[in-house]
């Protein structure tokens, strides 16, 4: 049962991720911002933005070496999830599992076949903003749901998890 909530979560998350930039794609122009909370010089804003960072917009490099490590660790790293899902028991572990995998390959998909990730949510304050997406959402909520359930764990039976 844990197995399947996390392998449905992933499977949500992936094709609702890719439902909603397959949307951006083809609604939204380069750049154009639709406020949904605020305005589009401060708030949450829908606007299609090919990211080619890893976190919000950052942190990666154009080409070569560095790309390719990044990458590897991207697929390492939902591997392990996966992994660490076949022998979990705990329901709320595998959901936070799932949600960090199926990002990551959400956004995985979209690098090996864009060349970048297709965000469609800006937050903006001024000149500060931040492009995401849901698979972006997934893998912090996921992380953090397993840090929860982690320190839970570790303050129930004085064990680390």
């Amino acid at each position: 049962m844990t197995l399947r909530a996390g392998l449905v979560t992933a499977l949500l998350v992936l094709v609702l991720d890719q439902a909603l930039k397959s949307w951006a794609l083809a609604a939204l122009a380069p750049g154009a911002a639709v406020p949904l909370i605020g305005h589009a010089e401060a708030g949450l804003s829908a606007m299609r933005v090919l990211n080619p960072g890893i976190f919000f917009g950052t942190l990666l490099p154009a080409d070569g070496w560095p790309r390719f490590m990044v990458l590897t660790l991207v697929v390492l790293v939902a591997v392990f999830m996966l992994l660490r899902m076949l022998r979990s028991r705990w329901l709320v572990l595998n959901i936070g599992r799932g949600a960090v995998v199926g990002g990551a390959a959400s956004n995985l998909a979209d690098r090996m076949g864009r060349g970048a990730v297709v965000d469609y949510l800006v937050v903006r304050r001024g000149d500060v903003g931040f492009a995401f997406n849901l698979a972006d959402i997934a893998v912090v909520a996921g992380g953090v749901l397993m840090m929860g359930w982690a320190l839970s764990y570790a303050l129930s039976t004085r064990r680390a998890a």
